[in-house]
């Protein structure tokens, strides 16, 4: 450690005080504590000015620390450096020079760069993350209640360019549980509406908009040209419909992420990628039976029931695990595994070993 390097308390940890001890960190998983119960008053002095403007060296010198003191400090100090308690008062500025990141993009992503760096450890990490953001290619399926969510999300953290699908035109039960559509747009087509908001939400990132259903195996090989992952968040799911796209994922060697909400549930994943995981079939595999008539008549029926706050979550958690995935600034939680979310209880279930076996869609 250089004692005329100046440094700064970091922008992204917090801290909270318990008698002589104190805990840094702005999450539980990510808190550390340290005992000043045998620190002396002088030292802590010392460690309160750190402030991005004076050297250790000059802190040193002008506190009136003994040598034992000043090994002491020197000590707590390179505690702090190691786990991100402080940081080069220049860090960010440097970091922003060397990765050539425009002031303009900094400043709009400023709070998720600082998470980033959280997560990572250093500002020039957390800038590659945004910078691996911008050239991501995304397709989404379906720009209702669920998708319409993962569909503002992406775009508000700067994916390089989204494709989206959706046939439907605005209704006005949509308004209830869409947040892409107002009063304004009922009767014009979805795709149409977020074309014009997209640029709105994010001027950077490059929109494709495909205003069709997807009836056909070839029709779900176009959803995945081109794109490093497609996320399905069809308003209204059938199996059918998830197996086809299933198998364009693996006939196209492209990540699939399935994500969705009904009644009191939200269901994230699974996140299926051909050559290393199972099938969507795969995981949630049934074994085959004749249906009774009456449940095929249910079936038939059924339309989705859900209010606003399940699409929030499930497609915002969808998002998240996507950014996930394409970044690696965190560990994805739903890849050939799914999470189901109760919102009457607030249960939260991971099912990652349904089935064992590979069918010839995925067997390698």
């Amino acid at each position: 450690m250089n004692l005329g390097n100046v440094y700064r308390f970091s922008y992204t940890q917090s801290a909270m005080q318990e008698g002589n001890d104190v805990l840094i960190g702005s999450n539980l998983a990510r808190t550390v504590s340290f005992s000043f119960d045998l620190t002396s008053k002088t030292v802590i002095d010392a460690l309160s000015m750190i402030d991005g403007k004076a050297s250790l060296a000059d802190i040193i010198a002008s506190s009136g620390l003994s040598d034992d003191d000043v090994s002491e400090f020197v000590g707590l100090v390179s505690l702090f450096i190691d786990n991100n308690v402080v940081e080069l008062f220049d860090e960010k500025e440097k970091a922003k020079s060397a990765k050539q990141i425009q002031s303009v993009d900094y400043e709009r992503f400023d709070r998720q760069i600082n998470l980033f760096k959280h997560a990572l450890g250093s500002f020039d990490q957390a800038i590659d993350v945004q910078n691996r953001l911008d050239s991501c290619k995304v397709a989404i399926v379906g720009l209702g209640g669920c998708g319409s969510y993962v569909f503002y999300t992406l775009s508000a953290m700067g994916i390089g360019s989204i494709k989206s699908y959706e046939f439907d035109n605005v209704e006005r039960s949509n308004l209830s549980r869409q947040v892409l559509y107002t009063h304004d747009d009922i009767g014009r087509p979805k795709a149409e509406v977020a074309e014009e908001k997209g640029k709105k939400i994010s001027p950077t990132t490059d929109f494709i908009f495909v205003n069709k259903m997807i009836l056909s195996i070839e029709d779900a090989v176009d959803v995945f040209e081109d794109v490093e992952l497609v996320i399905c968040s069809a308003d209204n799911p059938r199996p059918a419909f998830f197996e086809l796209m299933n198998k364009a994922a693996y006939m196209t060697d492209t990540p699939l992420l399935y994500a969705g909400s009904s009644t009191t549930n939200a269901v994230v994943g699974p996140l299926v990628i051909p050559g290393s995981t199972r099938c969507y079939k795969c995981i949630n595999y049934v074994e085959p039976t004749e249906q009774f008539d009456f449940v095929k008549n249910i079936q038939r029926e059924y339309f989705t029931t859900l209010i606003d706050p399940y699409n929030a979550v499930s497609g915002s958690l969808a998002a998240l695990e996507a950014i996930k995935f394409l970044t690696e600034f965190d560990e994805c939680q739903i890849i050939e595994s799914t999470m189901f979310f109760d919102f009457s209880n607030y249960e939260v279930d991971k099912d990652s070993n349904v089935y064992s076996g590979r069918c010839a869609i995925c067997s390698p």
